[in-house]
């Protein structure tokens, strides 16, 4: 038996906003959009979910099209269905986010991508469409992540100096007083231990899977 709707239905797309860390930098990596609408502007990787396709399988295959990058662990971070945020029509898109060692975030522009290229969290271009909404929201996601949780540990080398992991916490939080407070609990709390190399630390593994999981509380109990 076949259906048919009486209601129109939105096109789906996905987008990726990546992160990763280089120079004491945070970084996003955007694309150059080869085709209108916003052509010439950058954007997030992404593009539209094809017939019986789900999102998560959407968004690792234009993310590996459009930056010939193979991503894992992306989470959703929100839904935008906002009218007009597409000028070709009616279009909810599924953010995720994620994050990429830097030794492995070289971007390759391909498909309909001019160019790809990360920008430090402080010099990102204009944005097509509602991205500059959704990178808020991504700022606030990891805002609300280094107070209740941790870093992603792929944002960092094995082992790191704390001026690195100060340099990450700093570009999320904007401050140097909670930066502080914020790395100073993860020492006394263990989840940042030191390395048997004079001044390089290292995560505590088996802290930093209970904090991941399910926050600080894990451990203060």
């Amino acid at each position: 038996m076949s259906y048919k709707y009486s209601y129109p239905r939105p096109s789906l797309t996905v987008d990726a906003i990546l992160f990763t860390h280089s120079g004491n930098r945070l970084k996003v990596l955007l694309i150059q959009r080869g085709i209108d609408p916003f052509k010439n502007h950058w954007a997030f990787p992404g593009g539209f979910v094809n017939e019986n396709e789900p999102a998560e399988e959407a968004i690792l295959r234009e993310v590996k099209e459009e930056v010939s990058l193979a991503v894992g662990n992306l989470k959703q971070l929100h839904t935008a269905s906002a009218p007009g945020r597409d000028p070709r029509g009616w279009t909810v898109s599924v953010f995720f986010i994620g994050f990429v060692e830097w030794d492995n975030s070289s971007a390759i522009a391909g498909d309909d991508a001019l160019n790809a290229e990360w920008f430090s969290l402080n010099s990102v271009p204009r944005l097509a469409f509602d991205h500059k909404d959704q990178l808020s929201l991504a700022k606030k996601y990891l805002k609300q992540t280094v107070r209740q949780s941790v870093i992603d540990k792929s944002l960092l080398p094995s082992v790191f100096l704390l001026e690195q992991l100060h340099s990450i916490y700093f570009e999320i939080t904007g401050s140097s007083e909670e930066t502080d407070v914020l790395i100073r609990r993860l020492i006394n709390m263990s989840v940042v231990v030191p390395d048997a190399y004079e001044d390089l630390y290292r995560f505590n593994e088996s802290y930093y899977d209970r904090i991941i999981n399910s926050g600080f509380h894990q451990i203060i109990q």
